[in-house]
Parts: C-alpha cells; structure tokens; sequence
C-alpha cells in the first residue's frame, strides 16, 4: 500500500500534466489570457521543478485577476455578442482556474507541511481524509486520536514562545516515536496533534494509548544562557470512525472525547 507521501508526489505529477494540457490551451488562444501571459507559462515550464513551483503559483495568480477584471467590464464597452461569448468562456476557465488553485498545493510539498514540526498540518489532514480514510472507509478500520499538552499556555507565558516551540519540536519527536510509520501524524494548531491510526480497531487502540496516556516528557531547552528542565503531560481523546462520517463529525467527537478525558482524568474513548 503506498503512503500518503507517496499519493502526494503521484498527485503532483497529475497535477503536472494538467498544467501542461492546460498551457496547450493557451498557446492554441482557445482561453482568453493576453500572449504575454501564454509566453510566460512557457518560459516557467523550462525552469526546473524546484524554481517552477513558485513561478506557477505567481502567475497563475496573475491570470486569475486578469480574468476577474474581465468579467468586471461592463457590456457597452463591447459588441454584445463579442462580450456574451468571452464572458462565457471567462467564466468557465475562472471556475477551472480557482479549482487548479487549490488543487495547486501539490505543487508545493511545503505547504502540506508544518513549519515548526515538519509534520503534516491541518491541510494534509483533510487531504489525506479525502483520498485516504474516504475510499477505504468500508475496507480498514481507523482511529483518531487527538492530543493536547497540558497547561501549555502557562509554559508559553513563563519562558516564551521560542522556548515552547521546542518543546513542541520534542513532543512531535514522541509522536513520531510511538507510532507506527503507516499512521499520520499532524499538528492542528498550537499544542494539539491528531494521529490517524490506520487499520486499528477502537479495543486495540485503547490498549495502545493506555500504555502512553501517563507518560511524561522532559524537555531539557535552553532559552539565552539558562537550561531549562521541562516535563510535558498531555491529554488524549479518541474515536473511530463511520462510513457516513465527515472530518468535520470525527473532529467534534475526538474533541469531546479530550474535554471528557480532561474532565475525568482517565482515557474516556468515543466508539460509534
């Protein structure tokens, strides 16, 4: 089974070809961009991949306005029927170009990363969710499982956001360390984590996450010339999910999970 990592670079090549056909559209005049903008399509596919990225992203931007003042003209300007018919195709390639813009994020691994951690981030989740967890929802049991480290506000308060960044660095350390190299692991926001553990029951997990849910994490950090000796708890919600579920539905149920755990002081799962 490919990773999740692997089905970003395939996309990203799909993605590619995409473009390619796409620019054939312009050289060919078919879409109604200036040929400034065809030509500068042109010199950013001889660039490398890695320059190419960037470029894109700047100049699909640039069309994109064009075609939004286009669509601002007003039809006195022009021949009615001239604008009818350029309005319409202006308004189908718009449609096609804010869907590449999203769709464009292959085009750039970094931003499917978080910048602190490097692990995934909230954009991947709900990628992977889509083209992972969606199709095999009927075939492979999955658990979420949400963390949240404890009074993590206070340590940002006492010694500063630098210093609790690297606490976060360590604590994804201890992620990355527990799980296996199938799961995904992604930081949502500020201390919280969300693991996907794939092709796990809801008991199995249980059993997994009652081996770790009391752990404690030092982070020996230092801040200008002091060390600092910080010990990191943390708080854990889980649940399965549906065939019928959305991200959004699995991610209100972990969270209740958490407040519940939080609550209680014990691991309070969620099975449906």
């Amino acid at each position: 089974m490919a990773s999740f990592e692997q089905l970003i670079k395939k996309k990203r090549e799909e993605l590619s070809s995409a473009w390619t056909a796409f620019f054939s559209l312009l050289r060919a005049q078919i879409v109604p961009v200036p040929e400034v903008y065809v030509k500068q399509f042109y010199v950013e596919l001889e660039r490398p991949p890695e320059q190419r990225r960037v470029e894109l992203l700047e100049t699909l931007e640039d069309v994109y306005q064009f075609l939004q003042e286009l669509l601002s003209y007003e039809t006195r300007d022009l021949d009615k029927k001239q604008f009818g018919s350029l309005l319409s195709r202006a308004d189908t390639y718009l449609k096609k170009l804010s869907s590449l813009r999203e769709q464009v994020d292959f085009l750039n691994p970094e931003f499917l990363r978080d910048k602190l951690t490097n692990l995934w981030n909230e954009k991947a989740l709900r990628l992977f969710y889509t083209i992972e967890i969606t199709p095999r929802i009927y075939e492979e049991d999955f658990v979420v499982v949400l963390f949240d480290i404890n009074d993590f506000k206070t340590l940002q308060k006492t010694h500063g956001e630098k210093l609790a960044g690297e606490c976060l660095k360590i604590f994804a350390e201890f992620l990355r360390n527990n799980f296996k190299g199938k799961d995904f692991i992604a930081r949502l926001k500020d201390d919280q984590f969300v693991v996907v553990m794939r092709d796990t029951i809801f008991d199995k997990a249980k059993a997994f996450l009652e081996t770790i849910y009391r752990e404690e994490i030092p982070c020996r950090v230092k801040k200008e010339r002091h060390t600092f000796n910080i010990v990191l708890t943390f708080s854990v919600g889980f649940t399965n999910i549906l065939g019928s579920d959305t991200l959004e539905e699995v991610l209100s149920r972990v969270r209740q999970s958490l407040y519940l755990s939080k609550d209680t002081e014990k691991l309070q799962g969620i099975r449906v």
